[in-house]
């Protein structure tokens, strides 16, 4: 018991560790679309990073992001995807990319074409394990491209 508790711990700090680190990154001068959400996560969380409305219509529909990942849960995965955020339409949270908790900066980004009504699209990563994770995000985005 004494050495799962001592894993932990040691987790946890790296953890820490590396969330400070990523702290100080953020507190330098503001990036667009950028930001740092650090706590206690689990999978019912959803956590969204941009929102954007679009007008009904037959749309390239993508997002993309650099996103860095830490977590207290070695084989958590963070899974993010564009979805309508009124929750009307489900067809569009297939496009899924996932984030290992390495701490590493890794592009996520998918699009593909659909026939829309209006709808609010976001970008949303939800945690697949619980624990104290840190993600920080860049250059947050949802593209939109009607077709004529």
């Amino acid at each position: 018991m004494q050495g799962r508790m001592t894993a932990v711990v040691a987790a946890a700090s790296v953890v820490a560790l590396a969330v400070a680190g990523a702290s100080w990154a953020y507190s330098q001068p503001t990036l667009p679309g950028a930001a740092l959400i650090v706590g206690y996560y689990g999978p019912p969380s959803r956590i969204t990073l941009a929102t954007r409305t679009v007008e009904p219509g037959s749309y390239l529909l993508g997002y993309g992001a650099l996103v860095q990942f830490f977590s207290t849960s070695p084989t958590a995965m963070l899974e993010c995807g564009l979805v309508d955020t009124t929750g009307r339409i489900g067809y569009i949270d297939q496009i899924v990319s996932a984030v290992e908790p390495t701490g590493r900066w890794t592009r996520i980004g998918s699009s593909a074409v659909y026939d829309i009504p209006e709808v609010t699209l976001g970008i949303r990563c939800i945690p697949n394990g619980e624990g104290e994770i840190g993600i920080g995000f860049r250059n947050a985005e949802i593209i939109a491209r009607q077709f004529d």
